[in-house]
């Protein structure tokens, strides 16, 4: 629209998380203006799945039209996790018992 100014604040934004296993959730959310930024909250939920908190750093950038949002450490392979699944649960209370001395 000529002469109409973009305001940030009064878009609502639509959510869809992916983690690896390809489960996915979906959100309506709208930014919030803080300070001289806009934020986009993350509810919980979609948080604890991606094993985000706050503090966390991640990297956003815009592909194809769509706002990215990844861990800006990225994720171990999935082979790596796996293994670490595995030996933990195999090692948990060896290495609890270990820790307690």
């Amino acid at each position: 629209m000529l002469g109409s100014v973009y305001d940030p604040l009064k878009l609502n934004v639509k959510l869809c998380i992916t983690n690896e296993g390809g489960s996915g959730m979906e959100a309506v959310r709208k930014l919030q203006k803080i300070g001289g930024s806009v934020a986009l909250t993350i509810p919980a939920e979609m948080a604890r799945e991606l094993g985000l908190s706050a503090g966390d750093e991640v990297r956003v950038r815009v592909e194809d039209g769509r706002m990215v949002v990844e861990r800006a450490g990225g994720r171990p392979p999935g082979d790596v996790v796996e293994f670490m699944a595995r030996f933990m649960g195999k090692y948990d209370e060896a290495l609890r018992n270990l820790a307690g001395r």
